[in-house]
C-alpha cells in the first residue's frame, strides 16, 4: 500500500492537511484537513508500515480497542483507495 504522490501530508500549527500537487491542485481547490487519527494512519503508511502494525500502533496510541482502531484504519484507507490517492 503506497500513496500515488497527488498529495503530501503538511503540519499547519497542530493541524494536518493533505495537500494536493501537481495537475490534481486543479481540481481540487485547497487542502483537506485531517483529524489526528487520520494524520496518524498517513504517516505511517508514507513509513512503509504494514496494516497489521499500524492497527497494533493506532490501538496504543490512542487507547483503543483493536476492532475500533481496525474499524477506523479500514474506514480511511477506503477512502483513500476510492479516490485513488492510495494504490
Amino acid at each position: 500500500m503506497k500513496f500515488n504522490g497527488s498529495f503530501i501530508l503538511k503540519k499547519i500549527g497542530d493541524t494536518y492537511y493533505a495537500v494536493p500537487l501537481g495537475s490534481i491542485s486543479k481540481e481540487i481547490k485547497g487542502m483537506i484537513k485531517l483529524n489526528n487519527t487520520a494524520a496518524f494512519i498517513w504517516q505511517k503508511i508514507e513509513d512503509g508500515i504494514s496494516s497489521e502494525e499500524i492497527v497494533n500502533t493506532l490501538s496504543n496510541e490512542f487507547k483503543t480497542d483493536k476492532a475500533t482502531a481496525q474499524k477506523d484504519f479500514d474506514e480511511f484507507t477506503s477512502a483513500l483507495k476510492e479516490a485513488k490517492i492510495l494504490v
